[in-house]
Parts: structure tokens; C-alpha cells; sequence
């Protein structure tokens, strides 16, 4: 391999580890990392919250909403990923109804937090945001290789295996919007979808 092309080979991988570490680190929320905990497991450790249940096949997704801090904080999942909003206020549900965890949640992710700037939210975010009206929101993606025993239990991935010869990959996604009212951040989303 020529040094110009070993260059370009390594800034690409760099570039990648640092979408994903960017990206990563607004994945969890506490100790609830996304796509990696259930709805059922939140329910376990911070108490009973009422399903809410919305869509139907290919945009179904499951919430249950506590009390936090200042706010609200909402888990989210459906079809394809898994999610956090943590707002100021709720629409379509009675505040008065959402139950209080058993346990203190945090009401801000990596720097995010209820009440900032909208030069606050772009400094933390350390990408470009793109705006629309009082909405930013910003996409970060990365990939990453397939380990042997994910290879194991992916019929899918075993068949690409033998075609390609691999190496195989996830294709990961962290969506990161915020919602602003005049300067002020009243409610931020993450989500997260990792495919294959």
C-alpha cells in the first residue's frame, strides 16, 4: 500500500471512530443504554409507567413516560431502534398521570440539557446542525464490524458470509433533534437504529 493511500485509509477510520464516539455518547441515558435495555427492564428498575402504544406494522413504537427533575423524560421504542425525549412538558398525555421513578432520572445527555441556547446546543452537538424553524437536528453514522457470535445467530449474516467473504458490518444511526421555544431548549430526542 502507497503512504498517500495509507494516509487516506487511516483518516477515513479515524473519521469514523469519531462519528461514533460523538454519536455514542447521546446513545444512553444513565445507566439505559439504547438498544440495549427494554422497555420492561426500565419498568424493573424505576417502576410501573403505563404502555403507551402507537402505529401499527413497520411504524409501531411502544412509550412509557416518568417524571424527572424540571421535566419529563420519555423511552421510546418501535420497529426499527430505540429512544429517549426528555421535555419540559407533554402533549397528548396528562401530565398528572405520569408516574414518578422509583429511582432520580437525569434530565440531560452529554452536555444536552433543558433550558440551553440554541449556540449552546450546536456546541455541545460538535456537528452541523440543520434547522428547520425551531427544530435542529442532526444525524450521526458509523459502522460497525460484526462480531462471530453476532455472525452465529444472524442466519442473514451467515449467508452474507459465504457470498461476500466478508468482513460484515452494522449500519448504526443516532438521531439527535432539539426543540426549541424563542432561544431555550424545551425538548430534546435521541434515537437510535442499528441494521443490518
Amino acid at each position: 500500500m502507497t503512504a498517500p493511500l495509507r494516509n487516506a485509509f487511516l483518516a477515513l477510520i479515524s473519521l469514523a471512530a469519531n462519528s461514533q464516539q460523538a454519536g455514542d455518547r447521546f446513545a444512553h441515558l444513565g445507566r439505559f443504554r439504547l438498544e440495549e435495555v427494554s422497555l420492561e427492564d426500565i419498568q424493573k428498575i424505576l417502576g410501573p409507567s403505563p404502555l403507551i402504544e402507537k402505529g401499527g406494522e413497520g411504524d409501531y413504537e411502544a412509550n412509557i413516560i416518568y417524571r424527572a427533575r424540571g421535566g419529563f423524560v420519555t423511552f421510546r421504542e418501535g420497529y426499527m431502534g430505540a429512544g429517549f425525549a426528555i421535555s419540559t412538558h407533554l402533549k397528548d398525555v396528562s401530565e398528572a398521570s405520569v408516574p414518578t421513578p422509583k429511582a432520580p432520572l437525569p434530565v440531560s445527555v452529554a452536555g444536552l440539557h433543558l433550558g440551553m441556547t440554541r449556540k449552546e446546543f450546536e456546541y455541545v452537538i460538535t456537528k452541523k446542525v440543520e434547522w428547520s424553524g425551531n427544530v435542529g437536528k442532526v444525524i450521526f453514522e458509523w459502522k460497525v464490524q460484526l462480531t462471530q457470535s453476532d455472525i452465529n445467530r444472524m442466519e442473514m449474516a451467515k449467508e452474507e458470509l459465504k457470498r461476500s467473504g466478508g468482513p460484515l458490518f452494522f449500519d448504526v444511526l443516532v438521531f439527535v433533534d432539539g426543540t426549541f421555544q424563542g432561544n431555550r431548549l424545551e425538548a430534546f430526542r435521541v434515537w437510535k437504529v442499528t441494521s443490518f
